[in-house]
Formats: structure tokens, sequence, C-alpha cells
């Protein structure tokens, strides 16, 4: 139930990486995957065991990392057993996407410019079940979703002035994705 980030030893001292700053966060929340916002520093923390979100401030000289605040991904009288799983910032850094795993939701997040905390927007049916890793095109146009239970991977366009999610197409017989990412063809 922490975050450490680490720097490389200097020259001349044994190799390896040497911890620089530890962010304790509540115990049980089981810190799973973290991102940093495109332009403003800040980073989001998916908390897996409590399927929460944290929105971090990123120190800009050092990186440390402060805890701003944390809010539940799932919605009111969801599952208890669901876990959270990925979270992505869409490339215009308004929107925060994260995904829920026994809800096997998509929580929509607006981000508010003024006072740099998450405004919980929608949660979207994840087109399948266990919805492990996301993906949002470099374009902020659409996002992909690896429904690892149910062997397929959910496409979603996004509309960029809202953030809200519509799911476009599915592509089945993916053995078990959990992981996605764009690349460029040649």
């Amino acid at each position: 139930d922490r975050i450490v980030r680490y720097v490389h030893r200097p020259a001349g001292s044994v190799w390896g990486l040497a911890p620089a700053h530890e962010l304790e966060l509540r115990p049980g929340s089981g810190p799973r995957h973290l991102t940093f916002h495109p332009t403003e520093p800040l980073a989001f923390l998916i908390g897996e065991l409590g399927s929460t979100i944290s929105t971090l401030g990123v120190e800009p000289r050092t990186g440390d990392l402060t805890l701003l605040s944390t809010q539940s991904t799932l919605p009111n009288g969801a599952d208890s057993a669901s876990l959270g799983a990925d979270v992505r910032v869409h490339p215009n850094g308004r929107f925060v996407y994260a995904s829920n795993r026994g809800d096997d939701s998509i929580a929509v997040f607006e981000l508010s410019a003024e006072r740099q905390l998450l405004e919980l927007l929608a949660h979207v049916p994840s087109g399948g079940r266990g919805p492990r890793a996301l993906a949002l095109h470099p374009s902020g146009r659409s996002l992909l979703v690896a429904n690892q239970l149910s062997n397929c991977v959910a496409s979603f366009s996004i509309d960029p002035e809202t953030g809200t999610l519509e799911h476009s197409h599915t592509i089945s017989g993916i053995s078990q994705p959990a992981s996605l990412a764009f690349c460029e063809a040649p």
C-alpha cells in the first residue's frame, strides 16, 4: 500500500536503483496502475483492492508524489467483489477513464481545472467481462477495452467535448486479452 520512487545510484557506486521517495496509502488500497497527466503536475492511481482512483500531485523538481484525493470508481450499490484494473488520461487532459473488473464497467471522470479534482461523469458497461486493460488512441477519438474473461476487445468512440463513450464494435475470439497498446503501422 505504497508507491516508491527510485533513482539511479550515482556513478562510482554500486550499480542499481535506490529508493528516493515513498508515499504511503490507505491500508488495503492495493495500488495497481499509475499514469501521468499530459501537461499538469498530476498523476492518477488505481487502487485495485479498494476500487478507487486517487489524484496525486507531482512535485515538478523531484517527482515526489502527494495524495490530493481518493474516490470510488464503482457505481453506488455495486458488488464489493469488484477490483480496479487500469486508468488512462485522455490526450486533452480533461478526461480520465478507469476500469472495474467484477462490475465490468468503465468509470468516466472529468478533471476540474480549478481544483484539480476528478468529477464522476458516468459508468459505461465495458462490453464484456473482466476489463483488465484500457488503451486510448493517441488522437483521443477511441478507447479499447481488453475484456479478459469474455475473450474480446471492445472498441468505444469518444466524444472529445464531453468525454462520453459510445460502444462501436467488439472483436471476439482473442484469448484472455490482458494488455493493449496502439502502434504505428509501417
